[in-house]
């Protein structure tokens, strides 16, 4: 018997408990924990590299991508390189009623003549020829902008433009008034440049037509204006209003062999604040733009336009918030020309705030996440 106990015990010590779950300690499987571990520190390794390759990424379009305006000594907001470029010798040629101006770029390149003319002895009319050539050769493109009427008019349907369905309530007729001889006078820009102006005026005042131009990109009071285009100011003052209840519209025709495209500001990716008619011949573009904003009274002010084809070219209706004083700013022009890198460096340019935006995105985003997870204890310390 006493033989049989002592198997008993020794069988009974072959399965005691482990102590360990005596004293009430859990064994933990921690293979689970450490693959999680392993997942996590994966991620963390995925994300550094994603940010690393993201600022990367930054570091070589700011080498390629350098400043818009590298070298700006005369603070116009143009770089130096594109002012020499675009450099142009201006004469003039002064009449009573007609003054022209003879733009000539010359450079190792390419030779190029612009001739602007104004006449105002029974009509405004600002035209533009551009020619490269050797002095013999006949213009590559030509435009003209004649000014035709003012018109007093009730907004029928409530669109803020000038179209059909409006009723005319009176009107101004720019081709049967007389003129004033014109103006003109050269001024110093803030930054050193000359200034050429020309003023065109109706006798009685109502109309007048300023036109800008200088040699070199300046600054004017509107902001900046490039030697191959002139800036026109058209400013209406003290219309004879017959009613109280209506709004001015000016008619202006645009005249030209060339074909006509109009761009509005939706598709205008360089200023989203000008509608565009562009001017394309077989060698040369030019182009007839305006301000989608007026000056009326002291105060900016919509402008809607409607532009009609018309036999040679188009007609426009700037319609205009009911003021005393208006002042509307269109251009007349060609493209000037531009350095090499010009749409790289404005691509890249552009790009860096989006890379740099994407990579701070995603170290903040991954950083939460592993914020999250720690605290929720998914990750081990």
């Amino acid at each position: 018997m006493l033989q049989a106990n002592n198997s008993m015990v020794t069988e009974m010590e072959k399965i005691k408990p482990d102590k360990r779950d005596n004293v009430g300690v859990k064994v933990k499987d921690v293979s689970e924990s450490m693959n999680l571990k392993q997942i996590i520190l994966d991620k963390k390794k995925s994300l550094k590299r994603f940010a690393m390759l993201m600022l990367s990424l930054v570091l070589v379009m700011s080498v390629f991508a350098t400043p818009v305006v590298a070298h700006d000594d005369d603070d116009d907001g143009v770089d130096d390189d594109l002012e020499e470029l675009n450099e142009r010798g201006i004469d003039v040629d002064i009449e009573p009623y007609e003054i022209e101006f003879e733009s000539v770029l010359l450079n190792a390149d390419v030779y190029e003549e612009i001739e602007i003319e104004i006449r105002s002895e029974d009509k405004i009319r600002v035209s533009i020829e551009r020619s490269t050539h050797n002095g013999t050769a006949e213009p590559e493109i030509e435009a003209e902008v004649e000014f035709r009427e003012i018109i007093e008019f009730v907004d029928s349907n409530g669109d803020g433009a000038y179209d059909s369905g409006d009723d005319e309530v009176s009107s101004f007729d720019l081709r049967d008034t007389e003129y004033n001889e014109l103006e003109y006078i050269t001024a110093m820009t803030p930054d050193g440049e000359t200034h050429h102006v020309v003023t065109a005026q109706t006798s009685n005042g109502i109309f007048k037509v300023v036109l800008h131009m200088v040699g070199d990109f300046a600054v004017i009071e509107s902001g900046v204006i490039s030697p191959s285009e002139v800036k026109l100011d058209l400013i209406i003052e003290n219309y004879p209003y017959q009613q109280d209840d209506t709004q001015l519209a000016l008619m202006a025709k645009l005249e030209t062999e060339a074909e006509i495209e109009l761009h509005d500001d939706d598709e205008n990716e360089e200023d989203d604040d000008e509608d565009e008619l562009k001017l394309t011949a077989p060698e040369a573009e030019a182009f007839f733009s305006w301000a989608n904003n007026a000056t009326v009274d002291g105060e900016v002010m919509p402008v809607n336009t409607t532009v009609e084809p018309d036999e040679g070219g188009k007609k426009l209706y700037f319609a205009y918030t009911r003021g005393t004083s208006i002042n509307h700013d269109p251009k007349l022009g060609v493209p000037y020309l531009t350095l090499p890198s010009d749409t790289g460096v404005l691509i890249g340019a552009n790009f860096i705030p989006y890379a740099l935006a994407l990579v701070v995105g995603s170290v903040v985003v991954g950083s939460a996440v592993l914020w999250r997870k720690k605290k929720n204890g998914e990750v081990l310390p």
